[in-house]
């Protein structure tokens, strides 16, 4: 499955994954090439994609000019991405990841101090065998 030169903006989850939820042991590949991500959300785990199971590799990939993971959220896990899948592979080569729009030490601090937050990483990946692939990201107020 590919998806190519698209935008997705302003996409709201009452439950998983804003954009995509992904339960597909058939599925060997996910290849997303100079795609944006703006204000996707989820109002559990998996802000962009939720992902139980898959076959094979997400690949997000900006070929050309700069592309974004922009103003992503979710409730509890995962604010971008959110995976169980144990054949599970991540690579993201030259995006902007930025979560919010500016950092907020306070809260920050805040979450440190108690211990426990209300906020979700960018990625949560569990029992993933392979693993992340990280190239030439620039990730900001995550």
């Amino acid at each position: 499955m590919s998806l190519i030169t698209t935008t997705f903006t302003s996409i709201k989850s009452e439950e998983n994954g804003g954009c995509f939820y992904i339960n597909n042991p058939l599925l060997k590949n996910f290849n997303i090439a100079d795609v944006d991500f703006k204000q996707v959300t989820a109002s559990l785990n998996g802000g962009g994609f939720y992902i139980s199971d898959i076959s094979g590799q997400v690949s997000i990939v900006s070929n050309s000019g700069t592309h974004f993971l922009q103003e992503f959220s979710a409730a509890k896990q995962g604010s971008f991405l959110y995976s169980t899948a144990p054949a599970f592979q991540l690579s993201i080569r030259n995006y902007l990841i930025q979560c919010l729009t500016a950092y907020n030490s306070a809260n920050v601090q805040s979450a440190l101090s108690s211990g426990t937050s209300t906020m979700a990483g960018a990625f949560y990946i569990e029992n993933a065998l392979v693993g992340v692939t990280s190239i030439n990201n620039e990730y900001r107020y995550c």
